[in-house]
């Protein structure tokens, strides 16, 4: 069924929803080492957003590229209306954007959340770019940096990774150099795209946390409800340390009972409790993560 065409998973870099779509294999059988860029329509992968996906000769994603869809929609025909000669032009007001939101324009929803998963859980995290590039991390640190906790605030920033196109004139390669050098990191590439993750668990809950920061109705807001979302899972990584610390050993399944009664205001499941045997042993002790039974 699949014969003529390769499966290629794809995440939109504005929303981060996920589909597996269908490429024909032609255009992976040119010669040459060539990027191959296809449009993704609204509706391909989610209902909102347009985009480009950029392959490499194997299927691999090399990055993404946004459209400017309000600017697309400003080239459509309009009526004309006619207005009073003594009417003054009004100023078209754009809507408010929020520095989060800004943020994740910039570098893409996948991006953003595994940034923001590498500074919770102190992984390193790197910024691939040409060294012809003068791009700044400092104020999307500090913001960021403002978002965990005090205790767990890390001295790990992301830096910068820079290579020379005439020394690296297929990037890749050293895209691939970076990987092996920094395998336990989480790397992002000049298109915006994450290359490497050092960890195996699902982040999920962090993609749900940001994109309910990103809905709420007032913009100004967005880092402010990001924040208690995540103040909201160190209490229940708390809850879960106190229950831990007074057993040898418990089930998964026993302890998300004991939880949930612990703390009725959060649903804890197999998968929130992973996430949360994941913080406990990097941030807290392996020691007491290792007494969940899975």
């Amino acid at each position: 069924m699949y014969d003529n065409f390769k499966l290629i998973d794809l995440a939109c870099p504005k929303c981060g929803s996920e589909k597996t779509v269908k490429v024909p294999l032609h255009l992976f059988n040119g010669g040459g080492f060539g990027i191959i860029k296809i449009q993704v329509p609204v509706g391909g992968v989610c209902d909102t957003h347009n985009f480009m996906v950029l392959l490499n000769k194997e299927g691999a994603i090399l990055g993404y590229e946004t459209f400017d869809m309000m600017a697309s929609k400003a080239l459509e025909p309009k009526g004309i209306e006619e207005s009073p000669k003594d009417a003054e032009p009004q100023e078209q007001k754009e809507p408010a954007k929020s520095v989060l939101q800004s943020y994740v324009d910039t570098y893409g929803f996948n991006c953003i959340v595994g940034y923001l998963h590498s500074k919770l859980f102190d992984y390193p995290a790197y910024l691939i770019c040409r060294d012809d590039v003068d791009i700044s991390l400092d104020e999307m640190e500090k913001d960021f940096n403002a978002l965990i906790p005090q205790e767990y605030r890390d001295s790990h920033v992301m830096e910068i990774i820079t290579y020379d196109p005439e020394i690296y004139p297929r990037p890749g390669y050293f895209f691939a150099l970076a990987q092996n050098k920094y395998n336990d990191a989480f790397i992002i590439n000049p298109n915006w795209h994450v290359i490497n993750v050092p960890w195996t668990i699902n982040i999920n809950y962090e993609k749900v946390m940001l994109r309910n920061a990103l809905e709420w109705n007032e913009p100004q807001n967005h880092f402010k409800k990001l924040s208690e979302f995540i103040e909201r899972f160190i209490t229940d990584v708390n809850t879960t340390v106190s229950v831990l610390e007074n057993v040898k050993k418990i089930k998964e399944k026993d302890l998300i009972n004991t939880l949930n009664k612990e703390n009725p205001l959060s649903t804890f499941n197999k998968t929130r409790l992973r996430l949360i045997r994941e913080f406990i042993s990097k941030r807290i002790t392996p020691e007491i993560a290792a007494k969940i039974a899975i």
